[in-house]
């Protein structure tokens, strides 16, 4: 994958998108269904192109981009979206480290894929199956994500198996900011860069402000 600071920031922003997906579920009940569209399927894009290619171009992590600008900007910086994005990059680093585990997740994925159609793979029957993937897998590494929340929500079934399932997808985003170089030295260094890089794919027309 390209190193530059625009695939990083694209695969950050997938990382807080589904940080922030997670947060509004279990705060809100719902997000919209085109965000968590593009952040559940990230997770079936086994060959991208490209870094926008993952969520189907740059628009896929529109929410995540404006979010991080948010975050980066030092101002009401949102302490519990923080916490959720940095237990993810924890995690994803961990989830790397585990060979077993990642290819357990990439072959049920796979069954995935191949036993639905594209249009149901955002189904609340696929949802259920990556949720129930997630609980079997990532949520035994540590440290485990505690997701705060209106109790109706979290009780849930529905919503409960999306807020696991953007978190699954916040792990494939994690994967891939990895891949791309990132690391969170580069976050305390470069957070001026990163700042200037989502503010002009916020500007060129690649996410809607």
């Amino acid at each position: 994958m390209s190193r530059s600071i625009e695939d990083q920031t694209l695969a950050l922003a997938g990382v807080v998108q589904a940080a922030w997906m997670a947060r509004q579920l279990a705060w809100q009940g719902d997000v919209p269904a085109s965000t968590f569209n593009a952040s559940v399927r990230s997770l079936f894009n086994f060959e991208p192109r490209d870094v926008p290619d993952v969520f189907g171009g740059p628009g896929g992590v529109a929410e995540g981009l404006k979010a991080l600008r948010h975050q980066l900007s030092g101002t009401s910086r949102d302490v519990e979206l923080t916490r959720y994005g940095i237990t993810l990059l924890v995690l994803s680093g961990r989830f790397t480290q585990t060979p077993g585990m990642m290819d357990r997740v990439h072959r049920e994925l796979n069954d995935i894929r191949l036993s639905m159609s594209d249009e149901a793979l955002t189904s609340d029957v696929s949802i259920r199956r990556i949720a129930a993937l997630y609980r079997e897998t990532i949520s035994t590494l540590e440290p485990r994500i505690v997701v705060n929340g209106e109790q109706k929500y979290l009780e849930d079934e529905a919503i409960a198996a999306r807020i696991r399932a953007s978190l699954l997808a916040g792990i494939r985003a994690g994967m891939l900011w990895q891949q791309c170089g990132g690391s969170r030295l580069m976050l305390l260094f470069r957070r001026r860069k990163f700042m200037d890089a989502t503010t002009q794919l916020l500007r060129r027309g690649l996410a809607t402000v």
